[in-house]
C-alpha cells in the first residue's frame, strides 16, 4: 500500500511539471497605445507599474491584472480592456490595448465650461474692432492659428514622442563637420530596413578668396547602412579642401557613426571616417569627423 501511494505521488508530480513549466514559459506581451482622439501622454497604472503611453505602441511584458488610465488632462479613460489578442497556443501571448473613450464630464462641469465659454466669447467680441474687414481677417487668423497648433501637436504626438531605432524615420541634424570645415545642416532618411540616404551642407569657415579654398558652401551626400542607432557605413561624395593638393576637390568619403537619444526625439549624432580625392593618380586621404545634435521624426 505504501508503494502504491508513493508511486501515485511521483506520477502526479511528473504529470504536473510539464503544465507548470509550460505556464511559466508562456510569455505575455501587451501593446498599449492611445487613439488619435485622445490627448497624450496617457498615464497608465497597472500591476506592472506606471507608464506614459502615446499614439505609438508602448510594450509592457507580463500578465496585467488591472489597468487604470487617464489622458493628458487627467480625465479617466473607460476602455481599458484588451481590444484583441492572439489565439495561438504556442509562442508569446499578445494583447493589444487602444485607449479611445473618456468618461463623460459631469453636468456641473459642463455648465461651468459653457459659462466660461460664453463670457470668453463676449469678451472676445466686445474687444473686436468695428471695422468688418479687420474682424474677418482676425477671425481667419484665429482659425489658421488653431489649425496650425493642432497640426503641430499631431506631428509631435505621432512622430516625436518615441525615438524609434527600427522605424522608418527622418532625421534633421545640426553639427560641426570637419569635411565641410564649419557648421552644417543635414537630413537623413532611413527605411525600416538598414538602408538610408543622407545629405549635408554648411559654411566653410576657412574660406579665402585669395587661395584655392574658395568654396563658401561645401556639401556631401550619399547612402548609409544602419543597425539600430549605429551607422555601420556611410558612403558619400562631395567637395572638400585637401591641404596636400592645395585645392578644393570632389572626392569620396567613408565613415561610421552613431545616434544616441537624449529626450524624446532629440539626440546626439556623430561620425568618424576618411575622405579620398582622386584628382591625382594616387588617392589623397583626409581624416574627417562630425559631432552635433539630431531631431528624429518616426514616420511609421
Amino acid at each position: 500500500m505504501k508503494s502504491f501511494f508513493r508511486y501515485s505521488i511521483i506520477i502526479a508530480i511528473i504529470g504536473f511539471l510539464p503544465i507548470k513549466v509550460s505556464a511559466e514559459e508562456r510569455q505575455v506581451i501587451n501593446y498599449l497605445s492611445a487613439a488619435s482622439n485622445i490627448c497624450t501622454p496617457v498615464t497608465v497604472r497597472c500591476n506592472k507599474g506606471t507608464f506614459q503611453v502615446y499614439h505609438n505602441e508602448t510594450v509592457v511584458y507580463g500578465n496585467l491584472m488591472y489597468i487604470e488610465a487617464w489622458d493628458c488632462q487627467g480625465r479617466k479613460i473607460i476602455d481599458t480592456e484588451a481590444d484583441s489578442y492572439t489565439q495561438n497556443s504556442e509562442g508569446p501571448y499578445k494583447r493589444w490595448f487602444k485607449f479611445s473613450m473618456l468618461y463623460p464630464e459631469s453636468k456641473s462641469s459642463n455648465s461651468d465650461d459653457e459659462t466660461y465659454s460664453s463670457s470668453e466669447s463676449n469678451n472676445r467680441y466686445s474687444s473686436r474692432s468695428s471695422n468688418p474687414v479687420t474682424n474677418v481677417l482676425s477671425s481667419h487668423a484665429d482659425d489658421l492659428g488653431r489649425a496650425a497648433g493642432h497640426a503641430l501637436n499631431d506631428v509631435f504626438d505621432k512622430h516625436v514622442n518615441e525615438w524609434g531605432e527600427d522605424c522608418k524615420r527622418f532625421d534633421i541634424s545640426a553639427s560641426y563637420d570637419s569635411h565641410i570645415e564649419g557648421p552644417a545642416l543635414g537630413i537623413q532618411y532611413r527605411t525600416p530596413f538598414m538602408f538610408g540616404l543622407f545629405a549635408r551642407a554648411g559654411y566653410n569657415t576657412h574660406y579665402n578668396e585669395l587661395t584655392y579654398n574658395r568654396n563658401k558652401i561645401r556639401w556631401m551626400a550619399g547612402i548609409q547602412l544602419w543597425i539600430k542607432n549605429f551607422k555601420l557605413m556611410e558612403w558619400g561624395v562631395g567637395n572638400t579642401y585637401y591641404k596636400s593638393l592645395e585645392d578644393t576637390s570632389y572626392g569620396l568619403s567613408l565613415s561610421t557613426g552613431w545616434c544616441q537619444k537624449i529626450y524624446r526625439g532629440l539626440g546626439i549624432d556623430g561620425s568618424i571616417g576618411m575622405a579620398l580625392s582622386f584628382k591625382e593618380k594616387r588617392p589623397t586621404p583626409k581624416f574627417i569627423w562630425r559631432a552635433g545634435i539630431v531631431y528624429r521624426f518616426c514616420l511609421n
